[in-house]
């Protein structure tokens, strides 16, 4: 004997449907409408990165200025300023300035220039994060500070 359930709606009428029958509208799709889906979401992961790129960065400056100071005894940048602005609006802010910081001389001295702002700027996998002109900034500081033209 198969399993029946009874329902009211809202004027009072009962329905009995077989409880199988109920199961059979509530399976998920299984063609290509799903496919779909998971094609979906693999440009969703992609956003994602790109989203969490900046966190990145921030974790990466946080991580050049620790070791800097570590290892060279220098503070090529404030810590604080890039908890208050964030990673990349301190390396926008440190490259649009007109002149170079004495950190990074310092770090020049230690011959640690993979330690400054500079090089994490040039980093292939940061580069999006900035515009060419501070791109070029960064290059040309570099370049300055390894005898370069």
């Amino acid at each position: 004997m198969e399993e029946t359930r009874r329902s009211i709606d809202r004027r009072g009428s009962t329905d009995r449907r077989r409880t199988s029958d109920r199961r059979k509208s509530t399976k998920a799709y299984s063609g290509p409408e799903r496919r779909k889906g998971k094609d979906r979401r693999k440009g969703e992961r992609r956003k994602k990165d790109i989203l969490a790129l900046p966190e990145k960065f921030h974790d990466a400056m946080i991580n050049l200025c620790t070791s800097a100071i570590q290892e060279c005894n220098c503070q090529a940048i404030s810590l604080s300023m890039i908890v208050s602005l964030g990673g990349v609006q301190t390396a926008k802010r440190l490259l649009a300035g007109p002149v170079m910081q004495s950190g990074l001389f310092s770090l020049s001295e230690h011959g640690r220039l993979d330690l400054t702002v500079e090089s994490l700027v040039l980093d292939e996998e940061y580069r999006e994060l900035f515009v060419p002109q501070e791109l070029s900034e960064a290059k040309k500081r570099l370049d300055l500070l390894n005898g370069g033209p």
